[in-house]
């Protein structure tokens, strides 16, 4: 072999040098790309977390939105009862005012009702008072003409005693 291709030490430790840093440099590719693929699975798993969170949130927003919406629901029913309930109030005012205004309807017309029979009691009452004094007036009247016929005849007994007397004597 000629001796500047027979190896020598130099020339082996060169190519170890070579095969180590060719080596170092494979190593150095591989650490790169696991690191690379570690940086993308993290970020990977930040933006999955991300995404997650974002769920999350989404989520909490909605449930959120549907307390708001059940409670705005429930708000309105108990407005809506309270309505209800004060229209009732007002009706059952408004039943009881009327019971009362026809009760003192009611005591008005009994009350009319007894004066009513009050001034009948009365005229009948004066009627019978007038009643008596026309019978009064009545016998008063007899009692004159008995007197009157009482009167006419002893007058007349009297004229003839009188002519009976002229007559004998």
């Amino acid at each position: 072999m000629p001796a500047l291709l027979r190896p020598t030490s130099q020339t082996s430790d060169f190519a170890l040098f070579l095969a180590t840093d060719r080596f170092q440099a494979q190593a150095q590719v591989q650490v790169q790309a696991q690191t690379q693929s570690q940086t993308q699975a993290q970020a990977q798993v930040q933006a999955q977390a991300q995404a997650q969170a974002q769920a999350q949130a989404q989520a909490q927003a909605q449930a959120q939105a549907q307390a708001q919406a059940q409670a705005e629901a429930e708000a309105e029913a108990q407005a809506q009862a309270q309505a209800q309930a004060q229209a009732q109030a007002q009706a059952q005012a408004h039943a009881h005012a009327l019971a009362l205004v026809l009760h003192l309807a009611l005591a008005l017309a009994v009350a009319l009702a007894l004066a009513l029979a009050l001034a009948l009691a009365l005229a009948l009452a004066l009627a019978l008072a007038l009643a008596l004094a026309l019978a009064l007036a009545l016998a008063l009247a007899l009692a004159l003409a008995l007197a009157l016929a009482l009167a006419l005849s002893l007058s007349l007994a009297l004229a003839l005693a009188l002519t009976q007397a002229h007559a004998q004597a």
